[in-house]
């Protein structure tokens, strides 16, 4: 065990020494900092790993899919494919797949996304992570880590 210089107790591993093959990433498409996550799980997965980009298809998230759809005249779930298709193009990486999270039970649909990828974390904006505990399921049913992501201090 060791002790940063925050006095902060950490173990022997940092989160760089982390090995994940797969990770599945939750998207903000509501917020400027929504796909700060990805950046992250990119570095997490190196060069070897896969990604499985997500968004939530109800809730806050939402807004901004359903008001895109609404002003093209298309399905939230056309939005959603839009949106997950210019993020992957952003990354730049070719182990990108995309899914969304349909079910209203966010903590639910986060488990069983994160099973059908075979992910062995998942990464979440620090808001969504925020309603997901508010959820019913407690953290400690959730089978694998949960990265969080904070806003960027000039976001808070």
């Amino acid at each position: 065990m060791n002790v940063n210089q925050n006095g902060s107790v950490m173990n022997d591993r940092s989160v760089a020494d982390l090995a994940f093959d797969r990770l599945l990433v939750v998207l903000d498409p509501s917020s400027k900092d929504g796909e700060r996550g990805a950046e992250l799980a990119s570095t997490l997965i190196g060069d070897d790993g896969y990604l499985q980009l997500a968004v939530a298809m109800s809730g806050p998230e939402a807004w901004a899919l359903q008001a895109f759809a609404e002003s093209e005249n298309i399905s939230t779930k056309e939005a959603a494919s839009i949106y997950l298709d210019q993020a992957t193009e952003r990354l730049g990486s070719s182990r990108v797949a995309t899914t969304t999270l349909d079910g209203a039970d966010l903590a639910t649909e986060l488990v069983r996304a994160a099973e059908a990828a075979g992910a062995g974390a998942v990464v979440l904006p620090a808001i969504v992570a925020a309603r997901v505990m508010a959820s019913k399921r407690s953290w400690a049913d959730v089978p694998f880590p949960i990265v969080v992501v904070p806003r960027p201090p000039e976001a808070a």
